[in-house]
């Protein structure tokens, strides 16, 4: 088991070995003494340490550095580690800093140098402290941690594979974890994913042709592109140009989205004449057939080549009207409607069985 960190930051070097040198010499058999004349530097191997999962059980900081006060230091270090015990050193009576400090950072101690002798002045206050520490401090899990939805069949493939190698492992839900929000947040992770759902008309291709177009730019990989029972799922993060589509045999009149970021359900309803299978082809070729085009399609924006700046980045739901070959005062209408849905996620799930035949969280959780 990893030991505890004690953290000493002065900017006085003299100061900082004298701090250092008896931290170690009372507490080294039980903690990690780290010190530092530099804040900034501290805060950054903090968040080192967090990514390591180590534990800080004491910020022991010079209040008056010329880089940054110490209570300014301490509010950044516990948003790292809240749980960590804080006490300031200074060589100044400074009752107003120590009611600041009080206020702002649930200042435990205000300690005055020097501290001699440490065995009267340093060490009784410390022991406390630290005491208190380990009297609430919970050991966190040392093994792998696996942050994932609960009906990602990615996620479950992990799982699986962890387990059935006797790799011991952490599961934590995207969706109701808080420490999966806060690991997300401190390795830069993020939601960004907004699967697009598309219902489809089952059948034999033979009668019905291939479930979906996905050669508009080049083949979709499989990581962006999954066909599942009567539903498409196509990763719409505008970071990779790709473009599919349904024929008007295999399109239903109904797509979506899901952003699970913001909490967004997308709904897109046009109308679809019955029996109607001339659609304007948009791919780009020398068309053969060019009334053979799909109906629905879906585009999402990325570099069209290496080096190229993407126009977005974005991602679009579309829809076609039937190819009309009208006549001087004819007219053809096609309606499209937009819904964007903000609210509950289990009102947001019903909506979505409902409309597009799957739950938020099969939509969220299918490319993680």
């Amino acid at each position: 088991m990893k030991k505890p960190i004690i953290l000493a930051v002065d900017d006085d070097q003299q100061v900082l070995r004298a701090v250092a040198r008896d931290l170690k010499s009372k507490y080294r058999s039980e903690y990690k003494v780290v010190s530092t004349t530099n804040p900034e530097e501290a805060l950054v191997a903090l968040v080192d340490y967090k990514k390591k999962g180590n534990h800080v059980a004491l910020f022991l900081i010079d209040q008056r550095m010329p880089e940054m006060l110490g209570v300014e230091f301490l509010a950044k270090a516990i948003k790292l580690f809240p749980e960590a015990k804080r006490a300031l050193l200074t060589a100044y009576s400074d009752t107003d800093a120590a009611i600041k400090a009080i206020n702002e950072v649930n200042l435990d101690y205000y300690l005055q140098k020097p501290w001699n002798p440490p065995e009267e002045k340093l060490y009784p206050v410390l022991d406390d402290l630290l005491d208190s520490w380990q009297l609430t401090h919970r050991p966190s899990f040392e093994g792998i941690k696996v942050i994932g939805y609960q009906y990602s069949p990615f996620t479950h493939d992990i799982k699986e594979f962890l387990a059935s190698n006797l790799f011991p492992f952490l599961w934590l839900d995207v969706e109701r974890s808080k420490e999966a929000r806060d690991l997300m947040e401190l390795h830069g992770v993020d939601e960004k994913d907004l699967p697009i759902v598309i219902p489809y008309i089952k059948g034999a291709e033979s009668d019905l042709g291939v479930i979906v177009n996905d050669t508009y730019f080049g083949k979709v990989p499989t990581e962006r592109l999954t066909v599942k029972d009567q539903v498409i799922f196509f990763k719409g993060d505008g970071e990779y140009r790709s473009k599919i589509g349904l024929s008007p045999m295999r399109a239903k009149d109904i797509m979506g989205s899901y952003d699970a970021t913001n909490g967004i359900l997308t709904i897109v309803k046009y109308n679809k004449p019955a029996g109607v299978t001339d659609y304007v082809n948009s791919m780009w070729e020398i068309q053969d057939k060019p009334y053979s085009g799909d109906v629905v399609n879906s585009y999402n924006d990325g570099a069209p080549a290496p080096g190229k700046e993407p126009l977005g980045p974005f991602y679009e739901l579309e829809t076609s009207s039937p190819a009309l070959a009208l006549k001087a005062g004819e007219r053809g209408t096609h309606i499209q409607i937009t819904c964007h849905f903000e609210g509950d996620k289990d009102q947001l799930n019903f909506i979505a069985e409902k409309l597009l035949g799957v739950s938020i969280k099969e939509i969220a959780g299918v490319f993680k």
